[in-house]
């Protein structure tokens, strides 16, 4: 690999694992790396149920040995976004029932987010 291509990867993972300048010019490379490998260890998983303009979304965590709540977790869709409770639920009202697809996205400090698509319902008359 080029030297240049290298540095920018580097350069590129050193972002990614939310480094500031400051670390990064300190050479703590090796915490940015194990700070992400950590955060691999662990999955977020969610479901999402649109029930009119109410959207409830249930967020979880995974690991090998257990799945538990998402507490604290930041939910945003249809330009709303609400926290999720310690039972991991977090409860948007939208401004309109949706007639499209939905981007749903959960996220929280130190876990790799997810980006969920929820169909709205249709109903016929």
């Amino acid at each position: 690999m080029p030297r240049s291509s290298l540095l920018a990867a580097l350069v590129a993972l050193i972002v990614f694992a939310g480094a500031t300048p400051a670390t990064a010019a300190s050479g703590d490379v090796r915490a940015l790396l194990e700070r992400h490998e950590a955060s691999a260890r662990y999955r977020v998983a969610a479901s999402a149920e649109l029930d009119g303009a109410t959207l409830v979304v249930h967020a979880t965590v995974r690991s090998k040995a257990s799945t538990r709540p998402l507490a604290g977790a930041t939910v945003r869709a249809g330009g709303r976004s609400r926290v999720t409770n310690r039972s991991g639920v977090a409860r948007l009202t939208l401004a309109e029932t949706p007639q499209r697809l939905l981007v749903v996205t959960v996220a929280k400090r130190g876990l790799h987010g997810l980006r969920l698509i929820v169909h709205p319902r249709t109903t016929s008359t």
